[in-house]
C-alpha cells in the first residue's frame, strides 16, 4: 500500500510540470515474446503524431528494442536500448529494470549532443496492481545532452524518450492500452504481444 501511495504522490508531482505526453515505454515487466507499442499525441507545441515501439526478448531478462516518433509538422525523435531486469517482481514487489540507449531528434534544432546522439542510461520499474492493472516508471538520463540549449528541463520528460510514467489495462492476455506521460509525445497508447 506504502508504494502505491508513493507512486501516486510521484505522479501527481510530475503531471502538471510536464511537456509531453506519452506511451509505450519499454518494460521492466516484459515477458517472453516481443511487444509492439503503438503511441498517438502531439509534442509539446501539441503537433499532432505518433509513435511505433518495438522491444524483443532476447535472453531470459534482456530485452532489446528502439522506438520512431513523428509529427506532422515533421518533427522526429528515436531511441535504441537494452533493457535488462534483475528482480522479477509480483503483486507485492515492482520489477526492476536497468535501461541503457541512445536517442536523437534529426533536424530538430533543440537537440543538442556532441555525437549527434545522446547515449543514456537509467531504470525501469513495474508493478502489478491486480491481473489487469499496470504502473510503469521509467527515469533515464542521458548526460552529454544539453538540456539547456534544448530549452529542457533537469525533469525525468525533458530528455530521453524512455523516461516516463504510464497505466497500462490488459484487455485481452496480449492487448494492453496505455495512458501516459514521457519523451516521445504520446498520451494514449497500446502494446501488443505476438
Amino acid at each position: 500500500m506504502k508504494l502505491r501511495l508513493i507512486t501516486l504522490a510521484l505522479a501527481l508531482a510530475v503531471l502538471p510540470a510536464t511537456e509531453a505526453l506519452a506511451s509505450s515505454l519499454p518494460r521492466a515487466d516484459f515477458g517472453d515474446r516481443p511487444i509492439l507499442g503503438v503511441g498517438l499525441g502531439g509534442n509539446r507545441t501539441w503537433s499532432a503524431g505518433g509513435s511505433l515501439a518495438l522491444d524483443m526478448p532476447v535472453y531470459p531478462g534482456l530485452a532489446l528494442g528502439g522506438a520512431l516518433n513523428t509529427t506532422l509538422a515533421g518533427g522526429l525523435n528515436y531511441d535504441l536500448r537494452g533493457t535488462y531486469r534483475f528482480v522479477d517482481g509480483s503483486q507485492l514487489t515492482p520489477a526492476v529494470a536497468a535501461i541503457a540507449g541512445v536517442w536523437g531528434a534529426p533536424g530538430l534544432a533543440g537537440f543538442s549532443s556532441p555525437l549527434g546522439v545522446a547515449p543514456y542510461l537509467g531504470f525501469a520499474l513495474a508493478y502489478p496492481i491486480n491481473d489487469r492493472i499496470n504502473l510503469r516508471l521509467d527515469l533515464t538520463y542521458a548526460a552529454l545532452y544539453d538540456y539547456a540549449k534544448g530549452g529542457e528541463t533537469l525533469l525525468f520528460l525533458g530528455g530521453p524518450p524512455s523516461s516516463g510514467l504510464e497505466v497500462g489495462y490488459k484487455f485481452l492476455p496480449n492487448v494492453e492500452a496505455t495512458l501516459g506521460i514521457n519523451g516521445r509525445g504520446d498520451f494514449v497508447g497500446a502494446n501488443l504481444s505476438f
